[in-house]
């Protein structure tokens, strides 16, 4: 049976996308911090990766951190923390897999960035960073890992969760809604629709690129 890990499986997309890989027959292991509810694979252990039986066709990751601060705010530790969240977790975890013979041949790959990582946004400097450093990250390990493991990257933008919503102003979603064509934000099924697109053996001819899925927001202006 073919087998998925999601990284972050506890947060609103990962949730999304686990249930979503699960309604499509995979069998899914919630992998995350063992503090969080939900999870069952705890990618904190050291011998995680050895330690289990399981071979995976996909890997997903969801996990991430988000804070606050402009260059005159943002401190090393902030800078440190989402590094290693945001972009670390992506590598190391891999790189377990891989010394453990975990993955299956011609295995897939998703990381959920933002789109934050290719448009900047005041007052989160040390975030768009972090999600910039994917930009690169992705398409190298897709050089390095050539035929034998593919790997792909989610833009979400402002997406409709609980989240969004309790982080954004009424008035800064009425105005990301009136950018967007259909005047829709994206929703986390939409971002898990396109994971499972990304994961699916018929897209092997897509590997090293980046999909926005923000309904349009970020490609479209009206004049």
């Amino acid at each position: 049976m073919t087998r998925a890990l999601v990284v972050g499986a506890n947060g609103a997309l990962g949730t999304a996308i686990a249930d979503r890989l699960e309604a499509d027959g995979w069998t899914v292991d919630r992998g995350g911090r063992p503090d969080k509810a939900g999870i069952d694979v705890d990618i904190t252990d050291p011998g995680w990766a050895a330690g289990t039986d399981h071979e995976y066709s996909g890997v997903v990751w969801a996990q991430g951190l988000n804070a606050k601060g402009g260059i005159r705010e943002a401190t090393d530790a902030d800078f440190e923390a989402l590094f290693d969240a945001n972009v670390e977790v992506v590598a190391r975890t891999l790189r377990e897999l891989l010394a453990a013979d975990r993955l299956v041949p011609k295995a897939r790959g998703v990381v959920i960035s933002s789109i934050w990582q290719v448009t900047a946004r005041a007052d989160k400097i040390a975030y768009v960073t972090s999600k910039a450093a994917l930009g690169g990250l992705v398409p190298a390990i897709a050089a390095d890992l050539a035929g034998t493991f593919a790997i792909n990257g989610v833009l979400p933008g402002v997406t409709d969760t609980p989240m969004t919503r309790a982080q954004l102003s009424t008035e800064q979603l009425r105005r990301v809604q009136s950018e967007t064509p259909g005047g829709a934000l994206a929703t986390a099924e939409d971002v898990a629709s396109a994971v499972a697109w990304l994961l699916d053996p018929r897209a092997k001819g897509i590997n090293g690129q980046w999909i926005a899925v923000d309904n349009g927001w970020s490609v479209t202006r009206r004049v």
